[in-house]
């Protein structure tokens, strides 16, 4: 036999005392609740009491009060199933580039964005990705970029100082990349993309905003010393910032249709 939701609840509040958990446990309820309808014959209420209790950090007390039924369900969650169902790659703060561990050891509590001196780290959503919807994400389109804490705290992330479960976690030994030497480091985000359907610069308007924005040389220009240079990518010196695509003016013209700027940073994946 399941446990009801007010069970659920009960054994939620019982070992996990934790308000933003919490809060993330019931925002997960009710996508589970709505995917369910989605499923003829599927129970609302027993996918509702799966989001509630998806965290498999808790099974360890949990276990004696949980039916046959959730045991499996809860499993997949946990494991990371489900979270490939619609999910997007996204742009990783420093130390979150390995997928399941960040979506498996984030609790959401938000220390994260808080601590980001440049506000670039924001929550994910669930368009995104179920299971990933709240984690952190960096969007380069809020007009700044992740220097990795260099000017602000030494090469530091501090995303990653505070970040309690280690779900962003970084190697012993990293480097990061220097904006003053133009040292790329081997902390990678992703690697910029430009697409020249939408980019200013081939349409010939002298537009160089992504090569001046570039700190680390990972963007030079073909007939640099002409009117109209063209901006490509060196991939191999791109450590991902985003400092390219915050500056990136494309979507200002009228003239161009997109649901993106002309140079934007793809993830990696680990």
């Amino acid at each position: 036999m399941n446990p009801t939701r007010e069970k659920a609840w009960e054994l939620l509040t019982q070992y996990n005392e934790s308000d933003s958990l919490q809060k993330h446990a019931l925002t997960v309820e009710g996508v589970m609740r709505h995917f369910a309808g989605l499923y003829p014959g599927e129970d609302p209420e027993l996918w509702g009491v799966v989001g509630l209790l998806h965290d498999l950090g808790l099974l360890h007390n949990l276990s004696p009060h949980l039916g046959l039924d959730l045991l499996p369900r809860l499993g997949l969650l946990g494991l990371g199933g489900l979270r490939y169902a619609g999910h997007n790659p996204l742009n990783r703060p420093p130390g979150g580039t390995d997928e399941a561990h960040l979506v498996s050891g984030c609790i959401r509590c938000e220390r994260c964005y808080e601590a980001c001196p440049r506000k670039v780290i924001v929550p994910a959503k669930i368009e995104d990705g179920l299971l990933g919807m709240r984690s952190p994400m960096l969007d380069f389109n809020t007009g700044n970029y992740c220097d990795f804490c260099y000017e602000e705290n030494g090469g530091v992330p501090q995303c990653v100082a505070v970040c309690p479960t280690e779900a962003l976690e970084l190697p012993a030994s990293y480097t990061v990349g220097n904006p003053e030497t133009g040292e790329t480091g081997d902390i990678v985000i992703g690697t910029a993309e430009i697409d020249p359907r939408t980019c200013l610069a081939y349409r010939l308007t002298g537009c160089r905003d992504c090569y001046d924005a570039c700190k680390y040389g990972a963007i030079e220009l073909k007939d640099e010393g002409g009117a109209n240079p063209i901006p490509y990518v060196i991939e191999d010196r791109c450590n991902g910032c985003g400092a390219c695509q915050a500056v990136c003016l494309s979507l200002s013209s009228g003239s161009i249709k997109s649901n993106e700027r002309a140079i934007v940073v793809r993830p990696i994946e680990a």
